[in-house]
């Protein structure tokens, strides 16, 4: 027997996954826990999405739609459209306030540079000259 240490229930081994480096050579969480976590059906996982921009940046999906017509669906950075699937939320890092939708290229870019404009602009003479 083993307590899940997300749901607190006491269940049989069985109900955990076996891993090795662990003390007593089983994960933490139970197998239905996990499962909760990491969404596998495409339904699964589109709540999931749902439920962590809403609780990382406040938006919902119409929210998200709304923003990806507004930029016409294209990165705000790049102008390019996106295929890799879904663009990122940015957002600022000290206000939160959300600023666009980026392709994973430009969403690496700013965080890369801290979203330093100074350092932006100096990579821009960079390249100009």
């Amino acid at each position: 027997m083993k307590t899940c240490r997300h749901c607190g229930e006491t269940k049989p081994l069985s109900k955990f996954v076996k891993h090795s480096a662990t003390k007593d050579g089983y994960v933490s969480t139970c197998k239905s826990c996990k499962k909760e976590k990491y969404p596998t059906t495409d339904s699964q996982k589109q709540k999931a999405y749902e439920r962590q921009i809403k609780r990382n940046f406040g938006m919902t999906i119409a929210d998200y739609d709304e923003m990806f017509e507004q930029q016409n669906g294209v990165c705000a950075g790049c102008k390019q459209p996106n295929n890799e699937g879904r663009f990122n939320i940015d957002h600022c890092h000290e206000t939160g306030k959300v600023r666009g939708l980026l392709c994973g290229a430009c969403n690496r870019a700013l965080g890369l540079l801290k979203d330093d404009v100074s350092t932006l602009a100096n990579l821009i003479l960079y390249l100009n000259n």
